[in-house]
């Protein structure tokens, strides 16, 4: 009895049965710690490969199916224990590629099956939008007399060709529209624009009208009246191997409208002529007026007469709207100039074009300082209705430079350059909205 007594009364090692189902239970807690790390594990992995898989699905230029694109993400992603159940919707439409894609599986658990749980399931979801957008573009090109120094209209030709090529490069589905807007003192919208606004005119040799001082106050075309005609003059020495006559530039260097055609828009360029003068308020009116949606009843009239491609007729799209995009890029070689007109437009000495101009009488139209204040607040239009402002300083002076400055959207979108780095500075300016075509 007494060995028996001294057995139920020894305390040593009493804490043996407990500290067993502790350390059972320390183990079991890490071994379903393991569990759920290796679950998480298993679906970041699968969230990564579904995240990659749809953003390469939705690619504007993916051609394989979205469901092609997904199953190969999922098979080569980093795990791989389990047999992926995938699911993939391609909503895409005109101008937009959508992917969404779910996918799952079951992972066979280690120590959560020893509470019964023996598998986890893995679930991931993603989706991608590629949306094309509708771009407008208002090029607006100095030709003005300086622009054949130093070679600069032949350096801008190809430069100004390869932003065409560069902006219209995949557009398959002509979402790009572009208008070239060439300027020296007075932009010529064609014979067709002169007649819809109202032109009273006086002359065939080109259609430039002389609009009012007020119509440099808002971002629309002036409303349809009775316009007088730039009259067919000169006002500095010409020089016949670069220009034609005309401070307004001739019907054939007139504005080309909402314009997809990429080879009509580089053989524009290529067969610029210069002119006299450099309106740039004047040039910056007509690019901002054809971004201003209050313009689409003017391009209807513009595609029933042919002057455009129907397909455009509803352009300009409103004012940020979601699936467009709008752009100014304006490049120029010299300050703003004064607006001049021979006080008798129908001088005799002005049609000979002969006489050297500036021994015709003339008056100052418009002043520097109007010319100024009109372009400054023009460039502010722009970029409160949302249009981005790319402006270059082509070997131009100073007071040229801080004019391109000031209208810019910011200081990263003002470039002055030199030579050949016209090229480089198009081509950048070009890559930049291609990349803002596409949002993700």
């Amino acid at each position: 009895m007494t060995v028996i007594r001294r057995f139920f009364s020894d305390e040593q090692g009493g804490l043996t049965p407990f500290i067993l189902v502790f350390f059972i239970g320390i183990v079991l807690l890490t071994g379903i710690a393991l569990d759920l790390a290796r679950f998480e594990s298993e679906r970041a992995d699968l969230q990564d490969a579904l995240d990659r898989g749809v953003l390469a699905a939705a690619s504007a230029t993916q051609s394989l199916p979205a469901a092609t694109v997904l199953s190969e993400f999922i098979a080569n992603r980093s795990m791989s224990e389990g047999l992926v159940n995938l699911n993939v919707l391609d909503t895409s439409s005109a101008g937009t590629r959508r992917v969404t894609a779910d996918a799952d599986y079951a992972l066979d658990t280690i120590f959560l099956r020893l509470a019964g749980l023996s598998e986890l399931g893995v679930i991931s979801r993603s989706a991608a939008e590629q949306r094309r957008q509708h771009v407008e573009i208002s090029l607006v090109l100095d030709i003005s007399g300086t622009m054949r120094w130093s070679n600069r209209l032949v350096n801008l030709r190809p430069a100004a060709s390869q932003f065409i090529d560069t902006v219209m490069a995949n557009d398959t589905q002509g979402l790009t529209t572009v208008n070239l807007i060439p300027y020296a003192g007075q932009v010529n919208p064609g014979p067709a624009m002169f007649n819809i606004l109202g032109g009273i005119r006086d002359h065939n040799y080109s259609s430039c009208l002389e609009f009012n001082s007020s119509d440099f106050g808002y971002t629309g075309l002036p409303a349809a009246g009775s316009y007088g005609q730039v009259p067919n003059f000169m006002h500095w020495t010409i020089d016949w191997g670069w220009m034609d006559w005309g401070w307004c530039p001739t019907d054939n260097t007139a504005i080309t409208y909402f314009s997809n055609d990429a080879a009509l828009l580089k053989n524009k360029i290529n067969a610029i002529r210069l002119h006299d003068g450099t309106g740039t308020y004047n040039a910056m009116k007509w690019a901002l007026a054809l971004l201003d949606p209050s313009t689409q009843s003017t391009s209807a009239q513009l595609a029933s007469l042919g002057v455009i491609d129907p397909a455009y007729a509803d352009r300009p799209a409103a004012w940020n709207a979601p699936e467009s995009l709008k752009f100014i890029v304006l490049m120029t070689d010299g300050q703003i100039t004064q607006q001049y007109r021979p006080n008798d437009p129908f001088d005799p000495r002005l049609a000979t074009k002969e006489e050297k101009p500036y021994n015709i009488p003339y008056s100052q139209t418009y002043s520097r300082t109007s010319g100024l204040n009109s372009f400054y607040g023009l460039c502010d239009l722009a970029r409160n209705n949302g249009v981005t402002v790319f402006t270059i300083a082509f070997e131009a002076p100073a007071s040229a430079q801080t004019e391109m400055q000031n209208c810019a959207s910011s200081l990263g979108h003002y470039y002055d350059v030199q030579g050949l780095q016209i090229s480089v500075v198009f081509q950048q300016i070009a890559a930049t909205i291609q990349k803002l075509k596409l949002v993700e």
